[in-house]
C-alpha cells in the first residue's frame, strides 16, 4: 500500500517563517498544546510515507478452499482473502504473493526468500523450534468417514480392531502420530493399519467395499466435491465422533509461519494484532462461512 508524498509548498513556507515569531509569543498552554499535536501529526505521516517494505508470501494455491487458484488462474481462498483484508490495514507493508511447491514454502522461510508461509499449516513441535506461529487463522476439527450405515465408530475408544490405510508419505504427519500413538496405548487391541499410495477417490471405493473400516476427513470435503463426486459421497458419512475427541486426531488449529528472525517477530507481531482485530469485528466469521459453510472461530472466541 504506497501513500502519495505530501510536498510544502513556497508560499506556506515563506508564510510560516514570517508568522513564526508572532507564533511563538503566544503562551496560551492550549495554543501550545494545539501546535505540539500537529506536530505530532505530521511526524506521523511522514513515517507513513517513508518506503514500503514487500511481504513475500509462500503457499501451494492447491488447497482448498484455504488457499487455491480460480478459473483465471487467480489466487484466492479463505487465507488469502483474510491476508489481503490484513494487507489493506498495514500501510508499511505490501504483500506479494508467490506460488510454490509445499516443501520449497519452509526452504524459503529458512533462506530469508519469503516472510509468511500460508498452507493450513498447523502446529508441530519441529515446526515451533523454527519459526514463529502467528496468532491462530482458524479452527477447524476434522472427523472420519465411514461407510454410509456403519455404526460402529462413535469414540475414539471404537477404533481397537478397525482398520484404515496409511502412506508411507504420510510417516510424520499429525494423523500417522495419532495412530502409531494410539497403537501403542492399545496394545492388544490396535488398529489395523494398511499402506497404500492410491489416490483419495480409490481409497473411497475401498471403504465403501468394506476393504477398511474407516478414512480421516472432515465436512468441507463433502461441501468441494459434493457435484464432481457425488456417486462415492452419497455412500459415505462421517462418523460424528465428538468435537473434543475429534481434536485428538489432529491439532484443530492452524497457523501462518514466520522466520526465526527480527524481521519475521515484527511481521508476525504486525500481521496477528490485525488477525484478532478481524475477529473482533466479525471478518472471520464471515470469510469462513463463505469458504467453509461454518465459523472457523475457536470455541473460547465463539463464547461456548
Amino acid at each position: 500500500m504506497k501513500k502519495q508524498t505530501l510536498t510544502l509548498t513556497l508560499l506556506f513556507t515563506l508564510s510560516s517563517t514570517i508568522l513564526s515569531p508572532f507564533l511563538t509569543s503566544c503562551g496560551n498552554p492550549k495554543n501550545q498544546s494545539a501546535n505540539s499535536t500537529t506536530d505530532t501529526s505530521n511526524s506521523s505521516t511522514t513515517t507513513e510515507t517513508e518506503k514500503v517494505e514487500t511481504v513475500k508470501i509462500a503457499t501451494t494455491g492447491g488447497t482448498r478452499p484455504w488457499t487455491y487458484t480460480d478459473n483465471d488462474d487467480t489466487l484466492i481462498g479463505y487465507e488469502i482473502d483474510l491476508l489481503k483484508k490484513i494487507d489493506e490495514a498495514l500501510p508499511q507493508y505490501e504483500f506479494d504473493f508467490e506460488i510454490s511447491d509445499f516443501n520449497s514454502i519452509f526452504l524459503g522461510l529458512d533462506a530469508g526468500q519469503y516472510d509468511i508461509g500460508v498452507n493450513y499449516m498447523t502446529y508441530k513441535k519441529e515446526r515451533e523450534e523454527k519459526y514463529i506461529f502467528s496468532d491462530y487463522v482458524g479452527y477447524y476439527p476434522g472427523n472420519l468417514i465411514v461407510r454410509k450405515g456403519y455404526d460402529q465408530i462413535k469414540h475414539l475408544e471404537d477404533l481397537g480392531g478397525k482398520s484404515t490405510y496409511v502412506s508411507a508419505a504420510s510417516g510424520g504427519g499429525a494423523v500417522q502420530i495419532f495412530l502409531d500413538n494410539y497403537n501403542n496405548e492399545h496394545p492388544d487391541n490396535p488398529i489395523e493399519l494398511k499402506y497404500s499410495e492410491d489416490d483419495q477417490w480409490s481409497k473411497y471405493q475401498d471403504l465403501i467395499a468394506g476393504k477398511i473400516d474407516f478414512l480421516k476427513g472432515s465436512p468441507i470435503t463433502f461441501k468441494l466435491y459434493a457435484d464432481e463426486h457425488k456417486d462415492i459421497l452419497d455412500q459415505v458419512e462421517l462418523a460424528g465422533l465428538p468435537e473434543e475427541e475429534a481434536a485428538q486426531i489432529e491439532d484443530p488449529y492452524f497457523f501462518w509461519l514466520f522466520p526465526q528472525t527480527d524481521r519475521g517477530r515484527e511481521i508476525s507481531n504486525a500481521v496477528s494484532e490485525q488477525l484478532k482485530l478481524l475477529k473482533q469485528d466479525g471478518t472471520v466469521a464471515s470469510l469462513s462461512e463463505k469458504y467453509f459453510g461454518q465459523n472457523l472461530l475457536a470455541p473460547e472466541d465463539r463464547g461456548e
